[in-house]
């Protein structure tokens, strides 16, 4: 005669299985996580090769905050990082020419670990201008058409190129207004590319204006430096302005 499982043992059973469970899924979201944070450092790295190809093309000149302006003949004068890097690291762009296809395919400006929200640009490029060290120039000025933050610099400038922070990655768009501002500037990559930098303390700092994610990837984040390598970087000292410091006090314009 075959004996049949009692319930008290189907439960022991079932509660066993449960039990199994309940310990691997956190180590499998843990895993998960780590091979999107992974992905995110090949992404930040592939930017940072193509910054690499774009300064032996243009006089060792780092794209950095972007301003188009409003004379045609001088939009691409202050090129955005993202416009100027896409042609190095995308085969269907020329350099002198965009697909304004609100760049749509573009995965290697996306962050699998960031939540999907309308944005195709996932990373952002230090455009913060010090005066000193620790101190941010508090009034970025403007010249003629354009707006100086820190726009195109000479490598030379970056006194310590291998802990000035290139890129990071972008904050989440909670209540949608960055988007917002992305979607008015047109339908040019040219113009919403200009949105994705940083160039004021409070966009380092925690608070509203926060535009980098310095907790992306648990208690760390990715970020990108001026001498071309990448690496997780805890979060408190993403958030430290100090790491945005290019060490460029001789000029407020940084061009």
């Amino acid at each position: 005669m075959t004996r049949a499982f009692t319930l008290i043992e189907l439960l022991v059973v079932i509660g066993i299985i449960v039990l199994l469970i309940s310990i691997l899924l956190p180590s499998l979201r843990g895993a998960r996580e780590a091979a999107r944070s992974v992905k995110c450092l090949s992404n930040e790295r592939q930017i940072l090769s193509a910054l690499g190809m774009y300064l032996n093309v243009y006089k060792d000149v780092i794209p950095r905050e972007g301003t188009v302006g409003n004379i045609p003949e001088r939009e691409r004068d202050y090129l955005s990082w993202a416009v100027a890097l896409r042609a190095y690291l995308d085969d269907r762009v020329s350099p002198n020419e965009d697909l304004d296809d609100q760049f749509n395919v573009a995965a290697y400006y996306t962050d699998p670990s960031r939540a999907a929200d309308g944005h195709k640009i996932h990373y952002i490029c230090n455009g913060v201008p010090f005066l000193a060290r620790g101190m941010v120039d508090p009034a970025p000025i403007f010249e003629g058409d354009h707006l100086y933050r820190r726009g195109p610099t000479p490598a030379a400038r970056i006194q310590v190129p291998e802990e000035t922070c290139y890129i990071g990655e972008l904050a989440d768009d909670t209540n949608g207004s960055l988007l917002r501002d992305v979607l008015s500037d047109g339908m040019r990559d040219i113009d919403r590319a200009q949105r994705y930098d940083i160039w004021a303390s409070s966009m380092i700092v925690n608070g509203p204006a926060q535009r980098i994610a310095p907790r992306r990837h648990g208690r760390a984040g990715n970020l990108g430096f001026m001498d071309g390598h990448a690496r997780s970087v805890p979060a408190d000292q993403i958030s430290a302005v100090n790491t945005w410091d290019d060490r460029d006090y001789g000029s407020r314009r940084g061009n």
